[in-house]
C-alpha cells in the first residue's frame, strides 16, 4: 500500500469515528432514532446525586420570616471560606446540624427553620418544608 493511500485510509477512518462520535447522539436526541449503535446523550449521569439545596430562615415574633445566611452567622465571609460540611450539607442530619450550630448563635428562643430539596435521579426531592422549628430540640434538653 503506498503512503498517499495509507494517508487517505487514515483520515476515512479518523472521520469516520469523528462523524461517529459528533453525530451518534444527535440522530437519538433529534431523529428519535432507536438503533442500539447510537446511545442516549447523558451528560454527567452520577453527578450531583445527593446535592442538597437548603434555605434557612427565621420566624420573627411578629410572624414576618428573615432569610438566615448560614456562612455569615457561623463567622464565615463566604461559601469558600467555610468547611466542606457547612456548603455541602449531607442528608437530613446535615441539616439538622447546621441548625443546631445556627440555633447557638442566633440564641434561646430562636425559631428557625428551613426548606430544602435533594437531587435524585428522578429530579428534585421535597425535605423538610419550614414546617417545624429546627431549634426546639435543643432548647428542650439535651
Amino acid at each position: 500500500m503506498s503512503s498517499r493511500s495509507l494517508s487517505l485510509l487514515r483520515a476515512l477512518i479518523f472521520y469516520g469515528i469523528f462523524a461517529f462520535m459528533a453525530l451518534g447522539p444527535a440522530y437519538r436526541q433529534m431523529g428519535h432514532g432507536a438503533h442500539p449503535v447510537f446511545r442516549h446523550w447523558v451528560m454527567f449521569k452520577g453527578m450531583g446525586l445527593g446535592v442538597a439545596d437548603v434555605k434557612f430562615f427565621q420566624v420573627l415574633p411578629d410572624g414576618n420570616e428573615r432569610a438566615v445566611d448560614r456562612f455569615t452567622v457561623l463567622g464565615f465571609s463566604s461559601a469558600r471560606r467555610a468547611p466542606k460540611w457547612l456548603y455541602r450539607i449531607q442528608g437530613q442530619k446535615g441539616v439538622q446540624k447546621v441548625a443546631a450550630d445556627l440555633c447557638r448563635k442566633l440564641g434561646p428562643g430562636t425559631d428557625l427553620r428551613a426548606v430544602t430539596r435533594w437531587s435524585t435521579r428522578s429530579g428534585w426531592r421535597a425535605g423538610f418544608q419550614g414546617e417545624k422549628n429546627l431549634c426546639l430540640k435543643r432548647e428542650r434538653g439535651p
